[in-house]
């Protein structure tokens, strides 16, 4: 088995993971009347008629978001194909210099089971069970140097890499909101509650690594700490005795490794009445998803590597330059590789207590007539490693009270300015149809996957009407 240093086995454990899975809902939806779905930016915002989501009508949302780690950037066209940025003829400079200090992932999905909402006089409630997941995880640049450097060094060349980590979880929540004017129907307050069970949990830490890298030898000192709950895991060793990645055992697939508890707050108010001058004018605001999940020691496990040293040859690697591999490869070969030189020794499992990943939601819109309005929405969400705010502008559109259109241009970071769409076929009877999407992708390949894009989400929904409509 060959053997590779620890930092590239963190990044492509990430990427591992955020593949696997696709936080929140479309905030093109925001302010959409008709869209159940906006709910889960603001409980205060209520739709125009009441709902029920079935599992036989899917209703589900997937998100991946980076800074800098998109297509486009980790391979380049050589002539009439597709490389690497391993590739030779890939500059390093050049890609190194595309890179931030702090490279980062965000990955999400959830998948609604059921949902239902339904008004009781002025009050609006609704009860809804999804199962989500998501994956935070942040690399810094000396890693890519690392990996695209480190191969062709004529001398020995010391790394110094810090702060490598990668967490995310999956979960059942069963929440229950509840909604009402206040104020003469001028101001909205609403609230959720959540009740969760965690499914499964991930922590890893390489908290410093110092990498001796050269032509002769590799030399790797690394201090990593893994943290890892799902029903039934065990860890495996290889017939030396070494950490070989985990299983799972039978008949214990389907049991809660944690139990906790959140909820969402929020509120609008229609400044009509207050300010006759800004007739048509709301505002909005929401945090969402402030709690916690706890997670024991059973079904959970422990993971050390303490200030170890590996020594590798050179020789051992696989060096993906001549073309011939894909990403994919790229990513398999380096995976196989690591797992051997991780000196992970399992310790004792502790209880631990994992915050949620809260959001925080400011809108304003003007109300033109009943068809059309614009909004403004800012957001952020408070990830494990770091913040991502976003702004996103909207127009809406409504005809005939059965469709919805919306428009929106989001702008994050200064960056990532995208187009969004958002379609919504409501019907007061029958089945209702969503799809939206705040980031279309205007350059793919010839697989028609994006190349240039740093942000992709798409939400995809089908729900019943119930009750009679509002007309606001």
């Amino acid at each position: 088995m060959k053997r590779f240093p620890i930092p590239i086995l963190i990044i492509f454990i990430a990427f591992y993971f955020v593949s696997g899975t696709a936080k929140g809902q479309s905030k093109t939806e925001y302010f959409m009347q008709s869209s159940f779905e906006r709910g889960s930016l603001n409980p205060a915002l209520r739709p125009n008629q009441g709902y029920m989501v079935l599992p036989v009508l899917p209703s589900f949302y997937g998100e991946v978001k980076t800074n800098t780690l998109n297509l486009d950037h980790l391979t380049r066209k050589a002539g009439e194909e597709r490389v690497t940025f391993l590739h030779q003829s890939v500059d390093a400079d050049d890609f190194l210099n595309r890179m931030k200090n702090n490279n980062y992932v965000i990955g999400a999905f959830s998948y609604k089971l059921f949902g239902l909402g339904f008004y009781r006089n002025d009050d609006f409630w609704s009860i809804d069970l999804d199962i989500k997941t998501h994956v935070d995880a942040t690399i810094p640049k000396s890693v890519f140097e690392l990996v695209k450097k480190g191969f062709g060094r004529q001398e020995q060349t010391k790394y110094e890499i810090e702060n490598i980590r990668a967490t995310g979880n999956g979960k059942l929540e069963l929440g229950v909101g509840y909604s009402r004017p206040l104020t003469n129907d001028n101001l909205i307050v609403g609230g959720r509650i959540k009740g969760l069970i965690g499914i499964a949990d991930f922590d890893l830490n390489a908290s410093r690594l110092t990498v001796d890298a050269g032509t002769e030898y590799w030399e790797a000192q690394s201090s990593v700490l893994l943290k890892a709950s799902m029903p039934g895991i065990k860890v495996k060793h290889d017939e030396e005795g070494k950490f070989d990645g985990f299983e799972l055992s039978e008949g214990k697939r389907t049991s809660a490794t944690g139990w906790g508890a959140g909820f969402d707050i929020g509120a609008q108010y229609d400044l009509s009445e207050t300010f006759p001058g800004l007739n048509g004018l709301t505002i909005s605001a929401a945090l969402t998803d402030i709690g916690f999940i706890r997670f024991g020691r059973k079904n959970a496990v422990l993971l050390e590597s303490p200030e170890t040293t590996v020594r590798i040859n050179p020789s051992d690697y696989t060096l993906h330059t001549d073309g011939s591999s894909s990403l994919n490869d790229v990513f398999e070969d380096v995976v196989e590789d690591l797992q051997s030189a991780v000196d992970l020794q399992e310790t004792e499992p502790v209880k631990r207590t994992v915050p949620l990943r809260s959001s925080l939601n400011i809108g304003t819109e003007y109300r033109l007539n009943e068809r059309l309005s614009f909004g403004v929405l800012f957001s952020n969400y408070f990830g494990t490693y770091f913040n991502s705010p976003e702004l996103t502008v909207s127009a809406n559109f409504v005809h005939a009270g059965w469709l919805g259109l919306t428009g929106s241009y989001s702008v994050m970071h200064g960056a990532f300015n995208t187009l969004g769409f958002a379609a919504h076929l409501a019907p007061p009877k029958g089945i209702r149809f969503f799809l939206a999407s705040d980031y279309i992708f205007p350059h793919v390949n010839s697989h028609f996957f994006p190349t240039k894009s740093k942000a992709l989400n798409v939400q995809v929904g089908f729900s019943i009407p119930m009750g009679e409509k509002l007309h606001r």
